[in-house]
């Protein structure tokens, strides 16, 4: 089951024109099954930034999203023309 299009649509309202991690939120690019994805930018870097659901968080489990978050975390720097670059990752605290 995918992330509820209201819940990303709301998520996203919440989000907008905050910062997470440094990042400043623009414009809503898109759901998926567990997480929204924004348009982000940080010291003139934009990227696409990726918030996970709590909810879907809460539901399947903080251990799993967090080892998914760490494997991907571990490819910031790796350069390989089939991957998308990774500048961040983490677990944020956003109120």
């Amino acid at each position: 089951m995918g992330m509820d299009p209201v819940r990303a649509n709301r998520m996203f309202e919440e989000l907008t024109g905050q910062e997470i991690s440094g990042w400043k939120i623009g414009r809503f690019l898109g759901a998926g099954k567990s997480a929204l994805v924004c348009e982000a930018e940080q010291s003139g870097v934009r990227a696409a930034l990726k918030v996970f659901d709590p909810e879907l968080i809460h539901r399947f489990g903080k251990d799993k999203q967090l080892a998914r978050i760490n494997r991907e975390q571990s490819l910031v720097g790796e350069k390989h023309e089939h991957l998308v670059e990774i500048y961040d990752g983490g677990e944020c605290h956003h109120a």
